[in-house]
């Protein structure tokens, strides 16, 4: 048989091939397939699998295999089991604090949790449902602390519960509605701890308030302005702070190799009025 002529009926099965998949595929009416949520996953790629007498055998180049969680997930604090109804987040939790009543609040870069849309900022219950509480952001939130019935956000944004708010702000916990306290950070806040008379602010800011302060600031509780007398000014970034228990040391952890004027790699411990190195 002639060349061309052996393309063309190649050609012709491959089209008929095409035309049978549409077909098939099309089955009058489109449909879409949801992944299910309870198939578990790997940690690394899947190359190969079958199914044997209702059971999925796997291989790849994983080396562990567990249920999806998701973002983020409480876990058991004896066995480590993750909590099988927390719902999932499809983003990113890059912080996580409890909200008094069971449940939690978290802050990260994310979209959806559960399934309904929140913007990087959500109530999760203690039953594992999502609250209604919805203010959002309009991009990452790094930073949360919760003390005396108002809830602290820290992060990249500019905007928080739909009112201008930079880098840093507060919302009532049960409302999510925005407070006048607005200590308007000039870059990005990652850490907050929070006393009796004041919330101590960190991240990678110069200023803060209006105030020439590097990294580091104290602000007072109520009007949100900054003290500028505490002047610790890490040289370089801070990403996590903890009051003692009675409020009169901070310990603070970065990137920095000197704070307030000394040598102090990457961890502090300083006076929680004055800013000084202890």
């Amino acid at each position: 048989m002639p060349l061309a002529s052996r393309l063309m009926r190649r050609l012709g099965r491959t089209l008929a091939s095409v035309a049978l998949l549409a077909t098939a595929l099309s089955g009058g009416v489109a449909r879409a397939q949801a992944p299910s949520p309870n198939l578990w996953i790997t940690n690394g790629s899947v190359l190969t699998q079958t199914v044997v007498d209702n059971t999925l055998f796997v291989g790849g180049s994983f080396t562990a295999i567990g249920p999806m969680t998701g973002a983020g997930v409480p876990v058991d604090s004896i066995t480590a089991v993750p909590t099988a109804n927390f719902p999932l987040v499809n983003g990113i939790v890059f912080t996580t604090i409890a909200d008094g009543a069971g449940g939690w609040f978290i802050g990260g870069q994310f979209t959806t949790v559960g399934g309904l849309p929140r913007t990087n900022l959500a109530r999760v219950l203690a039953n594992g449902t999502v609250s209604s509480w919805n203010p959002g952001a309009d991009a990452a939130v790094r930073a949360l602390a919760l003390r005396g019935g108002v809830l602290y956000v820290g992060g990249d944004f500019l905007t928080l519960g739909g009112v201008a708010r930079n880098r840093v702000g507060a919302l009532d916990p049960t409302l999510g509605t925005v407070s006048a306290w607005n200590p308007n950070a000039g870059g990005s806040v990652r850490a907050l701890s929070v006393s009796a008379t004041a919330v101590y602010i960190g991240g990678q800011f110069t200023t803060l308030g209006g105030a020439a302060l590097s990294n580091l600031a104290q602000v007072n509780l109520t009007t949100g302005a900054p003290n500028t007398g505490f002047i610790p000014n890490p040289n370089n970034a801070v990403y996590a702070l903890a009051l003692d228990e009675v409020g009169s040391l901070l310990y603070v952890g970065g990137a920095f190799t000197i704070l307030d004027g000394v040598t102090r790699n990457r961890v502090a411990q300083i006076d929680a009025g004055s800013g000084l190195s202890t």
